[in-house]
């Protein structure tokens, strides 16, 4: 958890990337990849009246410390399905109509599913591994355990963003229940053979690969 005394996320706009027609693509459709910066602001105190096993009677507001500001940027990547006609100075004019759209993240420690995604699972189209191998969060490129998962408090971490118009917050549905997480049999067989160190919160990027890129557009 962050020892933050304040914490703030700024959105950045979102921007177009590209518009491509892949194999997987739907009759009618084509994708768009959108990008969006988020930088979040950490505010820490400069300095403190306690410690870990001194409580002050005064908060620090009141020593007049000051705060330490830390910045760290993510850059975020979806992927949505737009009509065959639409051009990309139609798609420009729609994203500028809704300046509080958000590249929404969802978190947890067990695989996210949107309804169509169950229903695939229900039918027997795809399983719930399916979803855990394509979701798990990895160390990003040029990171010295690129390509590794990511384990928080030892376990696993699942991340999907969604387009959202609104700008409904991100979600986080992990818990502190050491117990309470899904692993694929991929997942585990790998985590079983390589050593995987615990990382903060702040590490959960990763990067999109085809897979993904299906499993976006779904």
């Amino acid at each position: 958890m962050s020892n933050a005394q304040r914490e703030k996320l700024v959105f950045g706009l979102i921007m177009l990337d590209l518009i491509k027609t892949s194999n997987f693509q739907k009759a009618g459709t084509k994708t768009a990849q959108l990008r969006q910066d988020v930088v979040k602001e950490s505010y820490y105190a400069s300095k403190q009246a306690s410690d870990s096993l001194t409580e002050s009677l005064y908060p620090n507001e009141a020593f007049g410390f000051g705060e330490n500001k830390f910045e760290a940027t993510e850059h975020r990547v979806v992927f949505m399905n737009i009509p065959t006609s639409e051009t990309e100075e139609g798609l420009k004019a729609k994203l500028a109509a809704v300046p509080n759209a958000r590249i929404r993240k969802f978190i947890s420690n067990h695989p996210i599913l949107s309804d169509s995604q169950k229903n695939s699972i229900k039918r027997g189209l795809k399983t719930m591994d399916d979803y855990a191998n394509r979701q798990v969060v990895r160390y990003p490129a040029g990171h010295p355990q690129a390509g590794q998962i990511i384990l928080i408090n030892g376990k696993v971490n699942y991340k999907v963003t969604k387009f959202n118009a609104s700008g409904a917050a991100d979600i986080d549905t992990r818990t502190s229940d050491p117990a309470d997480y899904y692993v694929s049999e991929t997942i585990a067989a790998e985590l079983s053979g390589e050593m995987v160190i615990d990382a903060e919160y702040s590490e959960l990027v990763t990067t999109p690969n085809e897979e993904a890129i299906r499993d976006q557009v779904m």
